[in-house]
């Protein structure tokens, strides 16, 4: 099975959130937390570093596990999300086609990928 690592990215209130270019295979144009992929061997906590890391340019700190939980949307897949702080200029790579800090009220306002929705349910 697949695992996903995310990070939630938190400045002055508000989180940061990529788009998801037009021609992705699945959820083109949907709006998703920095992270990535978990490869063989490595430990969550290294990978969303890394994902991080070259999706932004900045270095992050994770402090607490989120979210761990199946996601049977399309195919079964790990889904494991961080909460921390992140460092440096930020720099968008080109896995992306835009970004944006948000209010997680204005979560709600955006489409996003299915999980974030569950993440942020009752918190929003």
């Amino acid at each position: 099975m697949k695992t996903l690592v995310y990070a939630i990215i938190k400045k002055n209130g508000t989180l940061l959130i990529l788009k998801r270019p037009s021609d992705k295979k699945s959820y083109p144009n949907y709006w998703n937390l920095p992270g990535g992929k978990l490869e063989e061997k490595e430990l969550d906590i290294d990978c969303v570093k890394r994902e991080v890391m070259e999706e932004t340019n900045m270095n992050f700190s994770p402090f607490l596990k989120v979210m761990d939980t199946i996601d049977y949307d399309g195919e079964e897949k790990r889904i494991i999300v961080f909460l921390g702080d992140a460092e440096g200029d930020f720099k968008l790579n080109h896995e992306h086609s835009e970004s944006t800090w948000i209010t997680p009220n204005e979560i709600k306002k955006k489409n996003v990928m299915p999980y974030i929705t569950r993440l942020f349910h009752g918190v929003i």
